[in-house]
């Protein structure tokens, strides 16, 4: 029992550890499209999320505002601290969710 709280406890601590730029890294991972696709879908120019994420640079706002407007089921709390989504975020995801099946 008291492992399992440890184990928690560390990967809580792991996630918040992790900074942006490895989870927008796991983002396109997750979504099967490289960093010079993502940088497509997002508008952004050429090579500069790649260079951002390479040196570890400051991430411009407009591509957090962009990743959480194409990708509303990763959370801003999850995207920008690595924390889990509150439960107003997590209603929002839905809601975000069936407006967009709606669309199909």
């Amino acid at each position: 029992m008291f492992k399992g709280i440890i184990f928690l406890i560390l990967i809580k601590v792991y996630n918040f550890l992790t900074l942006i730029h490895d989870r927008i890294k796991l983002l396109a991972k997750q979504e099967g499209i490289s960093i010079s696709k993502l940088e497509r879908e997002l508008g952004v120019g050429v090579n500069s999320l790649s260079t951002t994420l390479r040196r570890r640079s400051s991430v411009p706002h407009t591509v957090i505002q962009s990743l959480a407007l194409k990708y509303p089921k990763y959370s801003l709390s999850w995207l920008v601290l690595g924390v889990e989504e509150s439960p107003q975020e997590q209603a929002l995801n839905r809601i975000v969710e069936a407006l967009e099946g709606l669309k199909k």
